[in-house]
């Protein structure tokens, strides 16, 4: 009797034998998609396994069976739930069966080269990694991914580094508005690269295919049934193919990457010279104009290194003369304008990091800078916008607004009144007629500014991006700059020179009459065309100054994909911190979202919420329209009430991905794509008619014990033990919810569940928590400092869920410091809260500091008599006295509230007072920051009470006193970075 498991057992292994022994040549490893099966034998396939399966027969005996199985469930993957599919067609396929699947592939994989899973995602997701990472690319990742390759197709076409990695690191460094899974999925470099040359490549000779061909074509057949992919695919096809041509093939090499934080010199120079801001001034109505910092793309210094990219992923920055730090990956995104309200200091770089990097920094030190003198000059556009003319030069029947740090000039005819919103600096227009005076002219030149009116330089044909009428223009690695040159007086010839190149020779027409001229089209960076003019030997009797030269400066630059909804009118500006929140991140509410725009104009902003099949399940406005700017805490307000709408709870449950719509009419559009952050170890809500109920992923591959927990809203330190079986088969959530958390291993996540309205009246809204544990000192303190973290980092689910968690939070944090600061520290921060301004609860609390420090005496010399004079200060005094060293920057304000811990002899280190610090006003991270110090810190700082109430008095003297800060009050410092 034949055995139809092991006939089929014996085919797959004869045909990936011959697949490895046809690529031993060219290194490509082997995936199991390529089995060259048709979807009947699929089928066959799983039929018999499954009836094996409720046989209970030795499932290892057919092991490559059970790997193409799995690997055609990871090809079907929907991006959320791996072992439903897989579980769903073989009952009988349990929970601990799962750990099979990854020494089969392992098997497959030293057997016939098979590909290795690589990157954080297959680190996190250890078993699915496997079969997901051999199906290739999976079809919930086929709109995403040729839609990438359709955006970056003219950047692939250049590539010089042809390799798999340097392919797919190209993709990686360059995947913009990308889902985070489509992000884990670009990781895996050497993967994609290699997608890529089979894709759009020129067909390998037989036997040498980096994909099997049956299986390529299946890829892209899928890819095409995709909505718009099919188009995408081709038009990449015709720009990227036939740059293929003739490359080579083979495994390929990449050059070894710099070590970290020295990226090669040669290549910094050449992308760094492109990278310069610029600065713009914009009409804001009442003849009065805003600054802005315009900064290009840092995506291309992103490709030199991976240390580079890293840095600037995970790096804020600071403009400067800006008021705000800007997000991390900010400099990579595709809106980078910044307002400016203080005038640039010359003495720093106009883009400072957050942390040093010293190959950018030395850059940033030399380059980026203001450029020199008192005086700067802007040419208006017609569209409002005025362009920096670095040359300082005037031209005839042009309006220019000029800003300087010096006196305004004494009035003169061609100069009109104006003000720019931007301290510092004072500004006044100019309106250069088309005939300048010799008076005039000396009146300019008395300012620095030149006037010139000789010969016209302007861009023809293509419109020249960022042209600057002064030189300075923008091209595209795709286009051929062309320019028209006219003179108003006899002209005989121009020489014209590339980058130092031979010059070519034009003969002129003759006065008025204007010249066009082409350049082939350039590489990547910034390009310099010389021009010299040479008037007829006729004329030169007659003239005193030299022969006309100048410059015109080419920044090219790869194509920019245009993607709908961003908006590119300069008049909206957009700023999100963090800069790619997660959809649970957004419903939080825990997104800073700024616009800025002209004075008169308004925002709708609306939430549009999708399923995971695609179809749209929610778009409504958040509120009103807002009126331009937009500041987060106005609009943190409108999405709280949004959110506390019931139905928008409900719908929330169901969505898969979201979009926050920012629509400014003429001012342009802008969208945020948020998408669910998969975690491997994850909590799944779902609803039926309202009624809630709770189940648990476990996707994480961990072998360590599973931890459930439970905590109430009533009682929300008393965790409770939760069955892992029953949490992953689910249960319903008894009103009002709860706090679940799991933790396995590395990973954990917890999930605050709301059920709505659970009782009768309005009192049903709220809940009531108590604190026994703390009372009783049956808890310590860095447990219960712990459980406020899972509390104050819990996603949420259901309706009212922010309003619950947040009553939980607070109650647990006055608990805490009544536990930490004493009751009567406490009372009398509620006098603070209650605004009884009559009494100063400040003073009282700023004597219960100084009782606990001693005061040094301080002594100085009278600058004349030479009288010693000595006078006491106090611990107290000096922190309300200089406590706006926080609200400048953090960082600095922690080092200054050390060194004044030192002097009075209370501080045992940086670390211990940052603690302190961060325990009076950000208590909820603690644990993540400190990680293995955080028992120990917690226990010095609790030991001196001196700097615990210090930390706490600096914190409420920081607290924004016509804000309706909820109890216990915490400082905004919202950019509070870790100086450890």
């Amino acid at each position: 009797m034949t055995n139809p498991l092991k006939e089929w057992q014996e085919r797959l292994e004869r045909h990936f034998q011959s697949l490895a022994r046809a690529r031993g040549e060219t290194g490509f490893p082997i995936f199991a998609l390529e089995h060259g099966l048709s979807e009947d034998e699929l089928e066959q396939i799983s039929q018999i396994l499954c009836s094996r399966l409720k046989g209970n027969r030795v499932l290892s005996l057919d092991w490559l069976l059970w790997v193409v199985y799995a690997t055609e469930r990871g090809y079907s993957y929907a991006g959320d739930e791996y072992w439903p599919s897989f579980e769903g067609q073989m009952p009988g396929w349990g929970f601990t069966d799962r750990e099979k699947i990854k020494p089969w592939f392992r098997k497959f994989q030293k057997t016939y080269n098979g590909v290795i899973p690589s990157g954080p995602w297959a680190g996190h997701f250890s078993i699915i990694s496997w079969p997901i990472t051999h199906a290739i690319l999976p079809r919930y990742l086929q709109h995403q991914f040729a839609r990438l390759l359709y955006d970056l197709r003219f950047s692939l076409a250049s590539l010089a580094n042809l390799a798999p990695q340097a392919i797919g690191r190209h993709l990686a460094v360059n995947a913009r508005y990308a889902s985070t899974r489509f992000q884990e999925f670009l990781q895996q470099e050497e993967l994609t690269g290699r997608i890529v040359l089979a894709l759009l490549g020129e067909e390998p000779s037989q036997g040498k295919e980096p994909i099997y061909p049956p299986t390529l074509r299946r890829i892209v057949f899928d890819l095409e049934q995709v909505r718009n992919a099919r188009e995408w695919l081709k038009e990449t096809k015709r720009v990227v193919s036939d740059r293929f041509r003739g490359i080579g093939r083979g495994a390929g090499t990449t050059a070894p990457s710099p070590a970290v934080g020295t990226p090669k010199r040669t290549e910094m120079n050449k992308t760094t010279q492109s990278l310069r801001p610029g600065l713009l001034l914009r009409h804001i109505g009442g003849g009065s104009w805003s600054v802005f910092l315009e900064v290009p793309s840092f995506r291309s210094l992103a490709t030199i290194s991976s240390a580079l990219q890293s840095f600037l992923q995970r790096t804020r920055c600071r403009l400067n003369g800006g008021c705000d730090m800007k997000p991390t990956g900010w400099l990579l995104s595709g809106n980078r304008k910044g307002i400016l309200k203080s005038w640039p200091d010359p003495a720093r770089p106009l883009v400072q990091f957050e942390h040093p990097f010293p190959a950018l920094d030395n850059f940033l030190e030399t380059e980026c800078r203001l450029s020199r003198g008192s005086i700067w000059l802007f040419k208006v556009g017609n569209d409002g916008i005025a362009h920096e003319i670095n040359g300082r030069v005037t031209r005839p029947g042009r309006t220019y607004i000029v800003v300087t740090t010096g006196a305004l000039p004494d009035s003169h005819a061609v100069m009109s009144p104006c003000s720019v919103d931007c301290e510092g600096v004072a500004a006044f227009r100019l309106d250069i007629p088309s005939v300048v005076s010799v008076k005039t002219t000396e009146w300019l030149h008395g300012l620095g500014l030149q006037v010139s009116r000789t010969i016209r330089v302007w861009p023809a044909g293509l419109p020249g991006r960022g042209w600057d009428g002064e030189g300075k223009s923008e091209w595209l690695t795709t286009e051929a700059p062309c320019f028209g040159i006219e003179h108003d007086h006899q002209v005989d010839s121009y020489t014209f020179s590339l980058d130092n190149e031979p010059e070519t020779t034009i003969k002129t027409d003759g006065i008025g009459l204007a010249l066009f001229f082409r350049i082939p089209p350039l590489t990547a960076g910034m390009h310099t065309l010389s021009i010299k003019a040479f008037r007829s030997p006729l004329l030169d009797p007659l003239a005193s100054s030299a022969q006309a030269e100048g410059f015109v400066q080419l920044k090219v630059r790869e194509p920019e994909p245009w993607i709908p909804g961003v908006a590119a009118h300069p008049g909206l500006i957009v700023s999100v911190d963090p800069s790619d929140p997660d959809l649970d991140t957004l419903w939080r509410n825990k997104v800073r979202l700024s616009i800025f725009g002209p004075e008169g104009y308004s925002v709708i902003l609306s939430i549009r919420l999708l399923a995971a099949d695609g179809h749209e399940i929610l778009y409504e406005p958040i509120g009103p329209p807002m009126n331009l700017p937009v500041k987060p805490e106005v609009w943190q307000r409108a999405l709280g009430r949004f959110l506390t709408n019931e139905k928008h709870s409900w719908i929330y449950l169901e969505a898969s991905n979201g979009e926050l719509v920012v629509e400014g009419g003429t001012l342009g559009r802008y969208i945020l794509r948020c998408e669910h952050d998969v975690l491997p170890l994850r909590w799944v809500p779902r609803t039926i008619r309202r009624d809630v109920s709770l189940r648990l992923v476990d996707d994480s591959g961990q072998n360590s014990p599973q931890q459930v927990l439970f905590y109430s809203t009533e009682r929300p330190l008393k965790g409770i033990t939760l069955a892992p079986d029953e949490a992953r088969v689910g249960s319903p959530v008894a009103p009002p919810g709860g706090l679940y958390s799991a933790k396995r291993g590395d990973f954990s996540d917890a999930l605050f569940v709301s059920t709505g309205l659970y009782g009768n009246g309005l009192q049903s809204l709220s809940v009531k928590p108590t604190f026994p544990e703390l009372k009783n000192h049956s808890f310590s303190l860095p447990t219960a400092l712990r459980i406020l973290a899972a509390w104050d980092g819990a996603r949420l689910s259901g309706p009212i869920a922010d309003l619950r968690q947040q009553q939980v939070v607070n109650g647990l944090l006055q608990a805490l410091y009544s536990t930490l600061y004493g009751p009567q520290w406490m009372a009398e921060e509620k006098r603070l809260t209650d605004k009884l301004k009559n009494d100063h609860p400040l003073e009282a609390l700023k004597r219960k500091v100084d009782k606990l420090v001693a005061c040094p005496t301080i002594q100085t010399r009278a600058p004349r008599g030479g009288v010693v004079l000595r006078r006491r200060t106090s611990f107290a005094e000096t922190l309300d006295k200089d406590h706006s060293q926080m609200d400048r920057s953090v960082y600095r304000g922690t080092l200054w509230f050390c060194e004044v811990a030192s002097q009075f002899k209370i501080s045992r280190g940086r670390k211990f007072c940052e603690f302190a610090l961060l325990l009076a006003s950000q208590p909820h991270r603690l644990p993540s920051v400190y990680e293995k110090d955080f028992d120990r810190l917690l226990k010095e700082v609790v030991a001196v009470p001196a700097i615990l109430l210090g930390a706490r008095l600096l914190a409420l003297l920081c607290v924004d006193q016509n804000d309706d800060a909820a109890y216990p009050v915490l400082p905004r410092w919202w950019e509070w970075q870790s100086t450890a």
